[in-house]
C-alpha cells in the first residue's frame, strides 16, 4: 500500500505540478523538440537576447545598404531590418505591413499571427502590464519562437532605436574627447574612454536620446550626478557629471525631453557632459549614431 501511495505521488508530481512541467519541457528540449514553456519556466526566462549586439556592429563598420529603397515598412525599422536580417527580408516585411505597428509586423514575420495572439492572451491572463509588447509576452512563447523572436524582433527593434537617437545636447558645443583609448586627464593612465565628452556651460539642458525607463538617477565620486536610461532591447545611454537631476529611477521619459542639467560634478576637469551609448554589455561610439537635426542618423 505504501509503495502504491508513493507511486501515485510521484505520478502526480510528474504530470500535475509545475515541477513535472519543467521536467517535461527540459526532456523535450534535450530531444530537440519544441514545446511550450511551462508557466514556472517562463517566470525564470526573462530578458531579451543580446545577440543583436554583434549584428549592430555592421552599422559601425559601414555596411553597403544601397538598394534598401522605400516601401510600406517604414524607417528607421526598414534600415534596421536590412542591417540585421538582410535586404532580401524587406519584400516580406512590405507584404506583411498594413500601415499598423511596425513591431507587430516584425513579430508576425518572426513566428506567425496565431502564435503571437496566443502568447499575448497568456500574458494578459497572467496580469502582465503591457501584454501586447514583445518584451512582456516573450516568456509565453515556445522556445523556438523565442529564439526566432530574439533574432528578428528584438535585434531589429534594438537597431531601430540606435538609428533614431536624439543628440543629448541641443545647443552648439564642441566634442573635447572622442570615444576610444586615451591617456586619462586625471589618472594619467591609458584607458578606454567609453563615451564622448561634450563641452557645454554648466546648466545646459540635457535631453533623453530615446524613449526610455530611468534605470538610475544617482551620484558617486567618479561620475558625479548621473542618469542611466534603458531604451529596451539592450540599448542604454548614460549622462554623467550633471549639476541637476530632473528624473528619478523608474520614471518613463520620451525621446527629446529634458532630464537634467550639465555640470562639473564627480571626477571632472571642467563643465561638460560625458555621454555613453551601450549595446548589451558593450559600449560603442555615440558619434557614429549622431543624428542630423534630431532625425534618423545620416549614417550612410
Amino acid at each position: 500500500m505504501d509503495l502504491l501511495l508513493v507511486s501515485l505521488v510521484v505520478l502526480a508530481v510528474a504530470w500535475r505540478t509545475p515541477i513535472g512541467s519543467i521536467g517535461g519541457w527540459a526532456y523535450a528540449k534535450v530531444r530537440g523538440e519544441t514545446k511550450e514553456a511551462a508557466s514556472l519556466v517562463a517566470s525564470f526566462t526573462t530578458g531579451i537576447s543580446e545577440e543583436f549586439a554583434t549584428k549592430i556592429q555592421a552599422i559601425v563598420d559601414n555596411p553597403d545598404l544601397s538598394g534598401v529603397g522605400e516601401g510600406p515598412f517604414p524607417e528607421p525599422y526598414r534600415t534596421a531590418a536590412a542591417v540585421v536580417l538582410g535586404k532580401d527580408e524587406l519584400k516580406k516585411l512590405d507584404q506583411l505591413h498594413e500601415g499598423t505597428n511596425p513591431e507587430a509586423t516584425l513579430e508576425i514575420h518572426a513566428f506567425g499571427e496565431e502564435q503571437r495572439s496566443r502568447a499575448i492572451q497568456r500574458a494578459s491572463s497572467s496580469g502582465e502590464a503591457d501584454p501586447e509588447s514583445y518584451a512582456s509576452y516573450r516568456r509565453y512563447l515556445p522556445s523556438k519562437a523565442q529564439a526566432d523572436g530574439d533574432r528578428i524582433v528584438a535585434s531589429t527593434l534594438g537597431a531601430a532605436k540606435m538609428l533614431d537617437l536624439a543628440w543629448p545636447v541641443q545647443e552648439d558645443h564642441r566634442l573635447t574627447s572622442p570615444y576610444g583609448y586615451r591617456t586619462h586627464p586625471v589618472l594619467g593612465t591609458k584607458k578606454l574612454h567609453n563615451g564622448v565628452d561634450l563641452a557645454v556651460p554648466e546648466g545646459t539642458i540635457i535631453v533623453a536620446a530615446q524613449d526610455a525607463t530611468v534605470s538610475v538617477a544617482g551620484e558617486d565620486d567618479i561620475n558625479g550626478k548621473y542618469i542611466v536610461l534603458d531604451h529596451g532591447y539592450g540599448v542604454k545611454t548614460s549622462y554623467c557629471h550633471l549639476s541637476e537631476l530632473e528624473v528619478e529611477g523608474g520614471d518613463e521619459v520620451d525621446r527629446g525631453v529634458e532630464i537634467g542639467l550639465s555640470g562639473n560634478t564627480g571626477r571632472s576637469t571642467g563643465p561638460h557632459l560625458h555621454f555613453v551609448l551601450r549595446i548589451g554589455k558593450s559600449t560603442v561610439d555615440p558619434e557614429r549614431f549622431r543624428p542630423e537635426d534630431n532625425g534618423v542618423a545620416d549614417l550612410f
